[in-house]
């Protein structure tokens, strides 16, 4: 069998559910509890944080069509524009 070896490891409280992986990007997010909640923007190849976004409460959801990403929390529905 293939050796497997981690190249990077994203900084704690990144992500802790759905993750999108496209272009070279990580979108994810982190939402629990008592900590504040983040929309994240991580390079694949490296694992650094590029972009946070504060975000209302944990993301349920995420979608990416063409350059805006699509996410919906509990309580709203954001809709950010990406850079080309």
């Amino acid at each position: 069998p293939m050796a497997r070896k981690e190249i990077w490891r994203s900084p704690p409280l990144v992500s802790n559910d759905i993750f999108l992986v496209e272009n070279g990007r990580i979108y994810c997010g982190y939402g629990f509890t008592s900590e504040e909640d983040y929309l994240h923007i991580l390079d694949a190849s490296s694992g650094h944080v590029l972009s946070s976004t504060w975000i209302d409460s944990a993301h349920d959801y995420l979608e990416l069509r063409g350059d805006t990403l699509a996410v919906l929390t509990t309580r709203s529905l954001y809709l950010f524009q990406l850079p080309r």
